[in-house]
């Protein structure tokens, strides 16, 4: 992927999710900003290498979410694993 992504539009959506579903290992290194949420579902391992700015939180049901740096997990909503 190319670019930042957007979880909802700018200043609205607060309920908008941007879920990770794999079984295998994936990379996110894209800027991830809005007010959505990050949610982690699959069975594999995803790491963020992205500075960060999204403020819905962050939910882990499922593998590992490894981040490389910390502003790469963004928590200001909440953090949940």
């Amino acid at each position: 992927m190319i670019g930042d992504i957007m979880i909802g539009k700018p200043d609205e959506d607060p309920d908008a999710v941007l879920a990770v579903d794999r079984s295998g290992n994936f990379t996110l290194g894209n800027r991830i900003d809005g007010r959505g949420k990050l949610v982690q579902r699959g069975a594999g391992d995803t790491t963020l290498t992205g500075s960060n700015n999204y403020s819905g939180g962050t939910d882990i049901l499922a593998g590992r979410l490894i981040v490389s740096a910390d502003n790469n997990l963004e928590c200001r909503g909440r953090c949940h694993a």
